[in-house]
């Protein structure tokens, strides 16, 4: 009796698929739908959408839900538009695997965001020696065009990479 070869009991591999170290063939599925896209149909004008933690862990997290909305994000609701495609549920909120659905006035959202880029820029700044304002961990100094902590130099990107 003759043995095969592993040439011989391979199967005919089409493009896309690869053998698993099992020797089954594998693939990529391509059908995958993002569940967490808000279809841009279904977005009301003026307003913006994020998924905002609602649990940790599968315990609840109200401090981050009273921060979400003491800064303005609300729930939304599965009456709503959006509730055509999340499903109606017992819940006066939209949920998926521990994120909930919450919606903010443009306006607020376009100031949170000038707001980031403002204190990222005034960090860069200060980390590059543009202020005397040095906004970094407490512990680094500006030392020109490296940041120093306890005798170790961080070099910058566009720098020399010390040996």
């Amino acid at each position: 009796m003759s043995r095969a070869t592993r040439e011989e009991i391979r199967p005919e591999l089409r493009s896309g698929e690869v053998l698993g170290r099992d020797g089954t063939v594998k693939r990529r599925n391509r059908n995958f739908e993002d569940p967490f896209e808000v279809p841009e149909h279904l977005k009301e004008p003026g307003w913006t959408y994020q998924w905002n933690r609602m649990t940790c862990f599968n315990a609840p997290d109200p401090m981050e839900m009273n921060r979400m909305m003491d800064n303005g994000w609300e729930y939304v609701r599965p009456s709503s538009r959006l509730g055509q495609i999340y499903g109606v549920t017992d819940k006066d909120y939209i949920e998926i695997g521990g994120l909930v659905l919450m919606e903010r006035r443009k306006e607020l959202t376009e100031e949170a965001l000038e707001e980031n880029r403002r204190k990222t820029s005034e960090q860069y700044g200060a980390l590059m020696g543009r202020s005397s304002d040095l906004s970094v961990p407490k512990g680094y100094e500006n030392r020109g065009k490296t940041v120093q902590k306890t005798g170790r130099e961080a070099y910058r990107a566009d720098g020399p990479i010390p040996e």
